[in-house]
């Protein structure tokens, strides 16, 4: 498998954010979960995606892994 280049590493990304989003909203929380683990795969330094995984882990009354996630999510953006 060859390394992504970094612009398609990013719309790769995006692409995931805004399914785990979609998917969220329309209450299909196993999926958004499947998204936004695939995001953590590409991008595990994100804040971002640490966040979109603690409340797609809330969302599925995972508290633990929730508020784990959350953790991780401050502690790379503290502000």
């Amino acid at each position: 498998m060859t390394p992504q280049r970094p612009v398609e590493r990013a719309d790769r990304a995006g692409a995931l954010v805004a399914d785990a989003q979609r998917l969220f909203k329309a209450r299909r929380f196993d999926e958004a979960l499947e998204a936004a683990q695939a995001l953590m795969l590409l991008e595990p330094e994100s804040a971002q995606a640490w966040n979109l995984l603690g409340v797609v882990q809330a969302s599925r009354r995972k508290l633990d892994e929730a508020v784990a996630a959350h953790e991780r999510a401050t502690a790379l953006a503290p502000d």
